[in-house]
């Protein structure tokens, strides 16, 4: 189904999923918006704390720790915001089975796929049919602010899909689609692919520059434009750091409050969406501050 995007795809399956009081588990940190989802129905997030060790992903023992009789739902994003971080395919059926033991529904946000470093990167309908899917066509294809976004439903779920979506926004925009069927033009994907190298270019950049200042950042950014890096060696505030560098230095990144609870104040969000030669002066200015 279409959507007016991936955010009007997340609203929509919310509303599908959750009555008031039901559980959701799902990873600390994570994009803000899927929180605020779940406490807009009522529901409850079951934030489960995923460290850097870990590749900032849940496992099935911290699945069966957190997990309760309200528990309804499993929500992740594979690759992820903030962390740039992959759900393998190991561990994705590992956490499907349990999942599927325990009476959970699985809603994976896929919406990075197309923009990954590895050679491996599924998609959970792979592994489990019955899952649901959000995806968009703001990263990989480039329309960002287009507001143009897709979710995948089983069938069981179509009509009452359908008839929320002609409640809540009829249907996404036409301009938008119209737009997007430029995605399917011959030699399009050939552009799609020159970015994904461009990202692979400068997240390695990125990588080795921050390691080098002296931030803790994970061994791999799988997919995204995102490095979620651990700022122990500067600073104990996440906030009062990026507010510093944003106000005295030109710098802007994102504090780890803005994702979640755990260690939030220990983690900033780096985006390398800009080009080299802003990541390098981006680099150049971190470094001078940090001096």
């Amino acid at each position: 189904m279409i959507t007016p995007g991936a955010s009007g795809g997340l609203g929509l399956l919310a509303n599908l999923l959750l009555n008031p009081g039901d559980g959701v588990l799902l990873s600390d940190p994570a994009y803000p918006c899927v929180r605020n989802f779940i406490h807009l129905l009522g529901a409850d997030p079951q934030l489960i704390p995923v460290g850097l060790a870990q590749g900032f992903q849940p496992s099935v023992e911290q699945l069966a720790q957190h997990c309760q009789a309200h528990s309804r739902g499993l929500w992740l994003a594979s690759p992820s915001n903030p962390t740039g971080t992959i759900v393998a395919r190991p561990l994705l059926q590992q956490l499907c089975q349990f999942a599927a033991a325990n009476g959970l529904h699985v809603l994976m946000d896929e919406i990075y796929h197309g923009l990954h470093y590895v050679d491996d990167l599924p998609c959970v309908l792979e592994i489990e049919p019955e899952a649901f899917v959000v995806n968009s066509f703001s990263k990989y294809f480039g329309m960002t602010g287009w507001r143009l976004g897709w979710i995948v439903v089983p069938e069981a779920y179509i009509e009452r899909a359908v008839i929320l979506a002609q409640n809540m926004f009829i249907s996404a925009s036409s301009i938008a689609q119209y737009a997007a069927l430029a995605a399917f033009e011959p030699g399009a994907t050939e552009i799609f692919e020159q970015r994904r190298a461009a990202f692979r270019e400068r997240r390695d950049y990125l990588m080795t520059a921050l390691s080098q200042i002296g931030f803790t950042v994970p061994e791999q950014i799988h997919g995204a434009f995102y490095v979620y890096a651990n700022i122990d060696s500067f600073s104990a505030d996440s906030e009062a750091f990026c507010a510093e560098l944003l106000e005295n230095h030109g710098l802007a990144i994102t504090p780890g409050t803005d994702f979640g609870d755990f260690n939030s104040r220990r983690f900033v969000r780096i985006a390398f969406t800009t080009s080299m030669e802003d990541l390098r002066l981006g680099m150049e200015r971190l470094q001078q501050a940090l001096a």
